[in-house]
């Protein structure tokens, strides 16, 4: 067994472990396992990261976008795409008929919470959203440690356009607190709020969530 086959067994058992609990970049490296034998593919999923923005940029990429990716080829491109058309059938039969994808902080704060849970540090994530208020993606922005994360304003505005996102939702954890917007989430909220109406996006929210409990700084009168 070489080197690459025991880091592959040590992903996948990770993966087994964790409940898929990983970031975005090892789910990747983990799929193309199996399109790619004998190549160290941790790299590879960076690049794709690095390239198309998140997890849902690589899965929304064209097999010809994909294949620019060095080390991209025509069966890893194919599996990609095979696992978005999966995942879209699945939440398609997973959402009870005649319920729409639109984001309120009533739904979005309990998905929030569940997207949190089991993490001891600090993540913010954004959530992409229509005219409508439905939802085009979930990003990941930053990943700290249990006393804080860093969120990139530039990364913010960056995800916003390149999703043609008119309404953003922000939202982070504190892993070892309460469920309350500090004073610097306040002035750091106000931030980006009138950043994101330069380039008319409204910040829709900022939710707080520690444990099971989600505080939405929009329904606080906070934003």
């Amino acid at each position: 067994m070489g080197v690459h086959d025991n880091h592959r067994e040590r992903m996948r058992s990770r993966f087994s472990r964790l409940g898929g609990k990983l970031d975005d970049y090892q789910l990747i490296e983990i799929l193309l396992f199996y399109a790619i034998p004998r190549v160290d593919t941790n790299p590879i999923a960076h690049e794709l990261m690095n390239r198309f923005g998140s997890l849902r940029g690589v899965l929304d990429a064209s097999p010809e976008q994909l294949r620019t990716v060095r080390g991209i080829g025509d069966s890893a491109a194919v599996l990609i795409k095979l696992t978005q058309c999966i995942s879209s059938i699945y939440l398609e039969q997973s959402r009870p008929a005649g319920e729409a994808d639109v984001i309120d902080s009533d739904s979005v704060g309990p998905m929030m919470a569940a997207k949190f849970k089991g993490h001891s540090e600090e993540l913010a994530f954004m959530l992409c959203l229509n005219k409508t208020g439905g939802l085009i993606a979930c990003c990941q922005l930053s990943r700290g440690d249990i006393s804080g994360t860093e969120i990139s304003l530039r990364t913010v505005v960056e995800l916003a356009i390149s999703h043609a996102a008119s309404g953003v939702v922000i939202a982070h954890n504190h892993p070892s607190g309460v469920a309350l917007p500090s004073e610097a989430d306040v002035a750091s909220t106000v931030t980006l709020r009138n950043l994101l109406k330069a380039i008319d996006v409204a910040l829709v929210d900022h939710i707080i969530v520690s444990g099971d409990d989600w505080v939405s700084m929009a329904d606080s009168g906070k934003i």
